[in-house]
């Protein structure tokens, strides 16, 4: 008789003839007419049409009791995966986020053959993709959830190189070399030079060295050879001396890549608006740091002109808050998101702004921008009124220094602490300045320029978290007020700015010293910087080109991918016959 209802089962599910509108997995006891018991004789009761239609693969273990006309289905699958898996059978959504046991339920969601669930699983581990794990996160959507590849694959490219030298990706180190290669070839791989890629590959060959040294050759056209000064390329044959591989001048063209175009920068430098010698403008630049220019980006230009406005971007959302256009002063938040690549109203994320100036006296009120309820809230005033000042964010507390209070220059330092809600004066500068600009280092914030009610000012100090009081450093090479300045890779870039007359001028700043930069197209003053970090399609924001043209940049690209292919190829039969070289 069980044999009988097995098949009855079976036949309907292959005829698809199970009306889905009756399924009930948590519903009255009526429904339920199947329990599944494990080892442990814990019980889930659930409806056996239920699983006719979505998990056939339990139909075969299925028995038939006469006596209480339920079916029973018995595993040693812990109770608590069961669950999960039916609930994501029926909702489409997973609330594990322990990696343990959601790395469990796809096991199981595998040998179930529960694409759904599966699909449930993987998204659960893109969501909570980190430093730490994703490789393993990549490696599960080639496998799984192939849609994902791109975005995860540009995360990790973007990731590995910081995260496994600070001791944070261990899966770095079980990769195989095709994959290796693929990643090291790639080129959107950050890295700030190819100097940066021989470490990588050394340290993987480091791990297992009479395994790994075999595929070193094949390893190295993944280092971009003609982009090395001469000190790194002695540096790697050095190396490689050590390792016993010896390359000779004749060798270099068939050793190394040939490829002589630099990796796609993945931070992007902006600058937006500000006041030209007739007016605002909304014209927006960006920096190519391989090519020591500034572009023109017509795709993030809004339609409104703006200057004296502010700059932040949120998860790949950058928005321009407030400003003035020559008459009118702005309260409006202006958004511009990556993917639809449209300005808007519509704002997300979390954003604090303080004082400034509504056209008739400044200000000293502060808001802070809620997005789970998508609204502003007022948070408490400062302790000064302040326009003209600079901002910048260090370590989740926000820094406001310097600025004008309609009446004096300012030469304080505040600090808002969100979790307290409270400002607190840390710090005074050596010298008083409006019209400043400030930017975080890792632990110092740098403090340049500006106005001091009598003189425009070169002069930079740095304040030191912790400390209450600012330190000189080397002064620009010359005075600028109402200019930008952010912090991208080693060098702190101060941007145009007003001295005597709107400047296009660009320097920067190592932590030591000065130097002049390649200047901007359009003379500015009151322009805003921001940096984009990790920006999905980079090569577009510096060629101005749509998502589906081609450029240069695509061609050379795709010949790189039929290189990488071919290396890739070959790493694989070394790894099944064996280095057949010297």
């Amino acid at each position: 008789m069980a044999e009988e209802n097995r098949d009855i089962l079976l036949k309907s599910y292959c005829n698809e003839q199970c009306n889905t509108e009756t399924v009930n997995v948590y519903g009255d006891d009526v429904l339920c007419d199947c329990i599944i018991i494990t080892d442990d004789n814990d019980r889930y009761r659930l409806n056996s049409r239920f699983i006719e239609h979505r998990c056939p693969f339990l139909i075969p273990l299925m028995h038939f009791n006469e006596t209480t006309q339920q079916y029973t289905i018995h595993t040693a699958i812990p109770i608590d995966i069961i669950k999960e898996i039916f609930y994501a059978l029926k909702y489409e959504n997973i609330n594990v986020k322990d990696w343990l046991q959601l790395e469990r339920i796809l096991k199981v969601a595998n040998e179930w053959k529960l694409e759904s669930v599966t699909r449930c699983v993987v998204q659960n581990f893109v969501d909570g993709i980190n430093e730490e794990n994703c490789i393993a996160v990549w490696q599960m959507c080639t496998k799984y959830l192939t849609d994902k590849i791109k975005k995860v694959f540009e995360y990790l490219l973007y990731t590995i190189n910081a995260s496994v030298n600070n001791g944070y990706n261990l899966d770095y180190f079980r990769l195989k070399s095709d994959n290796l290669f693929e990643i090291l070839n790639a080129d959107l791989l950050k890295v700030n030079d190819e100097m940066d890629v021989w470490i990588l590959l050394k340290r993987w060959i480091l791990l297992d060295r009479k395994k790994r040294l075999p595929y070193c050759r094949q390893l190295l056209k993944s280092i971009r050879y003609n982009l090395l000064n001469d000190e790194q390329k002695e540096e790697i044959k050095n190396d490689l001396i050590k390792f016993k591989i010896n390359i000779t001048d004749d060798d270099e063209s068939t050793v190394w890549s040939t490829n002589t175009v630099p990796r796609i920068q993945r931070d992007l430098l902006i600058i937006i608006g500000g006041w030209e010698k007739n007016g605002p403008t909304n014209i927006v630049e960006i920096l190519d740091i391989n090519d020591r220019k500034w572009r023109r980006v017509k795709m993030l230009e809004d339609d409104r002109k703006v200057a004296y406005h502010e700059c932040i971007v949120v998860k790949n959302k950058l928005y321009v808050i407030g400003g003035f256009e020559g008459t009118q002063y702005f309260n409006a938040v202006r958004c511009y998101d990556s993917e639809t690549k449209k300005w808007s109203c519509e704002i997300d994320g979390t954003i604090i702004v303080a004082g400034g100036s509504d056209g008739r006296s400044r200000l000293r009120t502060a808001e802070i921008y809620d997005a789970r309820k998508n609204q502003w809230t007022k948070i408490r005033n400062m302790i000064q009124r302040r326009s003209d000042a600079a901002a910048c964010a260090m370590n989740g507390k926000m820094y406001i220094v310097g600025g004008y209070n309609g009446e004096n220059v300012l030469q304080t330092i505040e600090m808002y602490i969100p979790e307290m809600d409270i400002w607190t004066e840390i710090a005074h500068m050596n010298s008083p300045r409006s019209g400043l600009a400030c930017a975080a280092g890792t632990d110092f914030i740098l403090i340049a320029g500006g106005f001091d009610g009598i003189n425009r000012l070169s002069s930079a100090e740095i304040l030191r978290i912790g400390s209450a009081h600012t330190v000189n450093v080397e002064s620009m090479p010359f005075p600028r007020s109402n200019f930008a300045m952010c912090k991208m890779g080693n060098y702190f870039y101060a941007i145009g700015g007003y001295n005597t007359s709107v400047i296009k001028t660009v320097i920067r700043f190592d932590g030591k010293k000065w130097e002049r930069f390649c200047d901007i197209s359009v003379a500015r003053s009151a322009l805003r910087v921001a940096l984009l970090k990790a920006w999905p399609h980079p090569v577009q924001m510096f060629y101005d080109t749509d998502v589906n043209s081609t450029d240069q940049r695509d061609t050379s690209s795709d010949k790189s991918r039929s290189s990488e292919s071919q290396e890739i190829s070959n790493l694989k039969q070394v790894a099944e016959n064996g280095y057949q070289g010297n």
